[in-house]
């Protein structure tokens, strides 16, 4: 009967060891992380009209007078959302020696002028150099600008003035 008893734990025992066998895998962990994003609208997106003037009103350094308010609408913005920048592009003036200031119109001497109303009413330039930064921007939000006719030089020509504005827009 040992014997037995023996030979029935020696075989219990090797059952135990072959239920601990092991065996090892890898396996890899990937992911992404994105900025957040927004819905952009610019004056609800309707165009953006500085109004009519007379040209006997350009005289010399003449702006408007009729500021334009331009609104950039965000919503939708992703929680948690860092920043969001704003950046400018567009045909610089190029009647009055290319003055990098203002709107090219298509009206030599009569750009367009695009001013940022935070703290420091910045003109934006149509090279992009400035931008606008809003840090922590929650959810939604409106960024207010203001858009003029701005004489930088003698009038010559009269009509509908235009320029096309890029807005770039980029998330952190």
């Amino acid at each position: 009967m040992r014997t037995f008893t023996l030979k029935l734990a020696i075989a219990t025992s090797l059952l135990c060891v072959a239920s601990f066998a092991q065996a090892q895998t890898t396996f890899n962990i990937t992911g992404t992380i994105t900025p957040g994003t927004c819905s952009i609208s610019v004056n609800s997106g309707n165009p953006i009209n500085v109004g009519t003037f007379n040209a006997a009103s350009f005289t010399g350094t003449y702006q408007s007078g009729f500021i334009t308010p331009v609104n950039i609408a965000y919503s939708g913005c992703s929680q948690g959302m860092q920043s969001i920048t704003f950046k400018f592009t567009g045909t610089a003036d190029k009647t009055t020696g290319g003055n990098v200031s203002y709107w090219d119109s298509g009206l030599p001497g009569a750009p367009f002028e695009l001013r940022d109303t935070s703290s420091t009413g910045a003109v934006l330039l149509p090279s992009g150099a400035n931008t606008i930064v809003i840090s922590n921007p929650g959810t939604s939000g409106t960024r207010p600008l203001t858009a003029q006719f701005h004489q930088t030089g003698s009038l010559t020509k009269t009509g509908a003035g235009s320029a096309t504005v890029t807005l770039g827009v980029t998330y952190l």
